[in-house]
């Protein structure tokens, strides 16, 4: 390699070879050499100080003209360029070579300021003017001017052609500056394509290059552009330290472009790192810069920029303004650049968070198409990302899965680590969602691949959400001591990074995890305990049925069978019963015992069918069995005595196997202790030793204790309306036992074994009460973590019941309408709806149409839960009840007490029959329950242990009309029933309205919706 002066020697003789004439004076020459080393300021002065000078001819003005342009133009003052270069042109004399020269600068100058089809098109003219000429090194700065606007055109194949023609071009020239230009563009061209090695290794091409010539402007040029690269594969140290180091050169030279686009980039990476501060005052001051410059490009990216910033901040209005005004300058520079194809897909995510989902699915193709056709190959995983999310919320779950494989493969395709394994996770957020097996093996593998990545980048935050999704997938899978595995280490990174927030989220799936280890464990022993339930339910005919329910569906799920059925003898002595069954009705059931009673072979013992064609007595029971399959009967009973039989039968899938002998040994087991409780049972009704009961309330009214023939109907009328799906309602006093009729309704429906959920709306404010009932998503509000599956949602195939809902505000009783009309749950915070299947059933102490009249409770809602209506009667309106209610609580709560009552006097029933009851049933347990407390072990209870107010006889007080009301609700009933009035008078007219109350038409529009008015 050449020492440095033969470098500058061979510089400064290639750069007079596109002029005319020769150096007129010592000032230009020291110019010249301050051109070559890029001190472009001072050579400023040099050749400004030249043209001054008396006595220049026209060729050596011209040549001074362009100098002091080039000047201008590298030090980034394009107006004093193109001042310059019109003076240059307005000289008499001009060749064609010399246009040439001008046009290539005036190309150079118009693709700085974004108007790349006018630099294309004037580059063209200016090569076909000096194509043919002796300046080598001016046809290949043409050619570079070619190829870098063909570039920002999204044109690559054309772009890359031209800078391999520059290269040869100053090859041939022995132009080395030329040639570190060319590969820097050349990097640039590869960082586009997502070639990061080829990028870094062209561009320390050129950075070794301008720093042995002395290139100082265009070391800065090449530092910003390994910062870029730097920044995309997130190694943000190195490129904020080429930013840092392109903006003090910038600032040292002059150079306001450099310092615009340095600035602008180190903004976009402080944003990236999460230094947001820091980002946007970097980002302000290049804005401020390009718009006081002209610099249309560099605007147009810092409103990307910013747009970037509002969304990492969640500004999502400023977002949706920046990133708009950065469009419209896009499309004004190139409709099918780079930056209208970046800007498209932030855009996309701004709509897709902010619900408009189509919009953004019409964005992310557009910007896809565009991103595609100019060889924005970064920007395609993002597309596909931002498309599954918007996807999954039009629950196209399937869709969405697709798409987001999609992007992890863009991302894997262009060498992006980082962006793959977060898509890996979204990707396993929507396998969960799918709920299946397959997809949930699908969510682990690729969560396992974003751990690997993750570890090896050393990204640990990202590292713990990988693993603490791991750990949910693997729970969903059943694999608890993965699971576990997985989560403590998520915990141990998160302790090492000092990251409180997740911490306590890993503390509560750890939780999780070893909850449903403890229910694992806690189902095996229930499959034992069913032994012990048997055996203690042998003298009674009721629970012995619930121990052999719970058997049979134990022995079904052991064989992996489809159905099955108990029988045992009648209690009547007469026949049999089934008293348990699974997937069978009772026809089918009772067909599997006519055959087995009169099969050819009457012998006892286990009969196992593998095939139904190849037994022809079973034709007709095969017909009446869906999808037959092996079966197993065995009998119940002893040598001696028959006590019924058990029988399982599997579905034809050979998947599932036929029965084999372990399975014919396991039943064998639990027959024979089976048999042993039967026969128990069988022996105590046959001796009568359990008297035969009178005739019992219905299951589910056990615990209601009344001889009032009003209280009698209500329930009689529960009853009835149990087994249908229609909303109760109960109204009553408080304290007359609206509870325990709504839990009786649900035993005594077919939901009895699904979640009965009890709420009382009176206890909750209205935020709260609207989250526990429906649920909310993380970030819904503060401090919403993790998403919650509201009550509505956990009451799924059971029962809520509503309490005190006369509580509520108009605008819960509006959305608890909408509930009840379409049968959808809405998530706090969420814009999907989720179907659910609840019975409703609602109490009050209120007047619910009298608060209809009044205006206080919405009217549409109050007929809506008012389907079976059922008006509990309070104790003082059935004194015959008193004096049962008192035996019973006298004997429940002594006995709770460890205490012997014996009974009471007279004188403590009659008080006690006296009294008004304003508690009603309610508070007649606590008197007796303080009056149990204050007696003697063996006492009956008497006068002396009476509350006071019972023995004061209080006068009974008044019902109240109305319930307590604050301030605030009366100023709200009486907004609600003038604007319905208003509305009624102007047929609806909301300006006439709005008029007419004297208030402001957006303040009515807030009152109609938060009243919910029609």
């Amino acid at each position: 390699m050449s020492d440095a002066r033969d470098e500058r020697e061979w510089l400064e003789r290639d750069r007079r070879e596109p002029t005319r004439g020769s150096v007129v004076s010592p000032g230009e020459e020291i110019g010249e050499m301050h051109f070559a080393t890029e001190n472009f300021s001072t050579a400023l002065e040099y050749f400004c100080g030249a043209l001054e000078q008396p006595g220049l001819v026209d060729s050596d003005r011209f040549r001074l003209l362009l100098r002091v342009s080039d000047c201008h133009r590298r030090r980034g003052d394009y107006a004093a360029a193109k001042e310059y270069l019109d003076r240059s042109r307005s000289l008499p004399s001009l060749s064609g070579e010399d246009l040439g020269r001008i046009e290539y600068r005036e190309g150079y100058l118009l693709l700085w300021r974004g108007e790349y089809d006018a630099a294309l098109k004037t580059a063209f003219g200016a090569y076909r003017r000096l194509k043919r000429s002796q300046s080598h090194g001016e046809v290949a700065y043409i050619q570079l001017l070619i190829a870098n606007s063909y570039q920002r055109l999204g044109l690559a194949a054309e772009a890359e052609e031209f800078f391999m023609d520059a290269l040869s071009s100053y090859r041939r020239a022995e132009d080395r500056v030329g040639i570190a230009y060319v590969y820097n563009s050349l990097g640039l061209l590869h960082k586009n394509a997502c070639r990061w090695t080829r990028a870094l290794a062209s561009l320390s091409k050129s950075f070794d290059l301008a720093k042995t010539l002395g290139l100082s402007q265009h070391l800065i040029v090449v530092q910003l552009n390994l910062g870029v690269v730097y920044s995309k594969l997130r190694r943000f140290e190195d490129a904020i330290s080429a930013f840092d180091a392109a903006a003090s050169g910038a600032e040292r030279f002059g150079d306001q472009a450099s310092l615009t686009r340095a600035l602008l980039m180190l903004g976009r990476t402080h944003v990236a790192r999460g230094t947001l501060g820091r980002g946007e005052k970097a980002l302000l001051r290049a804005q401020a810069m390009a718009d006081e410059l002209g610099y249309e490009r560099e605007s147009a990216l810092a409103d990307e920029y910013l747009g970037e910033l509002m969304i990492a901040r969640n500004d999502l209005r400023c977002a949706h303004a920046n990133l708009s005004s950065a469009l419209d300058k896009g499309r004004r520079l190139a409709p099918q650049g780079d930056i209208v194809a970046e800007s498209l897909r932030r855009f996309a995510d701004v709509q897709y968070r902010t619900g408009a989902v189509s919009d953004a699915l019409i964005s992310i193709e557009e910007g896809l198409r565009i991103a595609k056709s100019c060889g924005e190959l970064y920007e395609i995983g993002y597309f596909h990302r931002t498309r599954a999310l918007a996807l999954a919320r039009s629950q196209d779950v399937d869709a969405a899965l697709e798409a987001m494989a999609t992007s992890v493969a863009s991302f894997e395709e262009c060498g992006n680590p980082y962006e793959k394994a977060v898509s890996e996770q979204l990707l396993a957020r929507l396998c969960v969602r799918a709920r299946s097996e397959a997809t949930l093996l699908k969510a682990k593998a690729a969560l396992a691949d974003s751990v690997v990545a993750l570890g090896k980048l050393d990204e640990p935050r990202a590292l713990i959400v990988s693993h603490a999704l791991l750990s949910n997938v693997e729970r969903r899978l059943g694999n608890v001591d993965d699971a576990l595995l997985a989560v403590y280490e998520a915990d141990r990174i998160a302790a090492d990074e000092e990251c409180a927030k997740y911490r306590k989220a890993l503390a509560a799936l750890r939780r999780c995890i070893e909850d449903q280890m403890s229910n694992a464990t806690r189902r095996v022993l229930d499959q034992f305990s069913v032994l012990g339930e048997i055996q203690s339910g042998a003298r009674s005919r009721e629970q012995l049925s619930k121990g052999l329910e719970t058997t049979l569906r134990l022995v079904v799920e052991k064989l992996g069978a489809a159905s099955g059925f108990i029988s045992i003898p009648s209690a009547n002595g007469r026949g049999s019963q089934v008293v348990a069954r699974l997937g069978m009705s009772v026809k089918d059931a009772q067909a599997v015992e006519s055959w087995y009673a009169k099969r050819e072979n009457g012998s006892r013992g286990p009969v196992v069918v593998t095939d139904f064609d190849k037994v022809p007595s079973l034709a007709d029971l095969k017909s009446r069995i869906a999808a037959p399959g092996p079966l197993l009967v065995q009998d119940l009973g002893f040598d001696h005595e028959t006590l019924g039989m058990m029988c399982v039968v599997k579905a034809a899938d050979p998947a599932r196997g036929s029965i084999g002998q372990e399975d014919l040994h396991f039943v064998a087991a639990y027959s024979s202790l089976i048999s042993l409780s039967v026969y128990e049972l069988v022996r105590s009704e046959r001796k009568g030793r359990a008297a035969r009961p009178r005739p019992a309330a219905s299951k589910g009214f056990e615990s209601i204790v009344t001889d009032n023939k009003e209280m009698i109907h209500l329930l009689n009328l529960a009853e009835r309306v149990a087994h249908s799906d229609a909303t109760v309602l109960l109204q009553g006093e408080t304290g007359t036992g609206k509870g325990l009729i709504a839990y009786a309704v649900h035993l005594l429906s077919e939901r009895r074994d699904r979640a009965f959920v009890h709420v009382n709306c009176a206890a909750l404010p209205e935020q709260l009460l609207e989250s526990e009932l429906f649920g909310h998503v993380r970030g819904a509000f503060t401090n919403a973590y993790f998403d919650k599956d509201g009550l509505l949602i956990e009451a799924n195939g059971g029962t809520i019941f509503l309490d005190e809902i006369g509580k509520t505000s108009m605008a819960m009783q509006g959305k608890l309408l909408q509930f009840l009309d379409t049968g959808k749950v809405r998530k706090v915070g969420s814009n999907d709806f989720m179907a659910v299947n609840v019975r409703v059933v609602c109490a009050s102490k209120s007047n619910l149409l009298k608060m209809v009249e009044e205006g206080r409770f919405l009217e549409d809602f109050f007929y809506r839960i008012n389907d079976f209506p059922l008006t509990v009667p309070p104790l003082r309106e059935r004194p015959e009840d008193i004096p049962l209610l008192v035996h019973h609580y006298v004997s429940k709560i002594a006995r709770e007490m460890a205490k012997t009552i014996d009974g009471t006097t007279p004188e403590f029933m009659s008080k006690l029959v006296d009294f008004h009851w304003p508690g009603n049933v309610r508070e007649l347990e606590k008197v007796i329950k303080r009056a149990i407390i204050l007696a003697d072990d063996g006492d009956s209870l008497g006068l002396q242990h009476v509350a006071p107010e019972v023995l004061r006889g209080a006068p009974e007080a008044e019902p109240m009309s109305k319930s307590e009301e604050t301030l605030r609700e009366r100023i709200e009933q009486i907004e609600h029933a003038m604007i319905l009035e208003a509305m009624r008078r102007h047929a609806g007219n909301k300006s006439q309205v709005a008029v007419h109350l004297g208030i402001s038409y957006p303040n009515l529009l807030s009152k109609i919706k938060r009243y919910n008015i029609q």
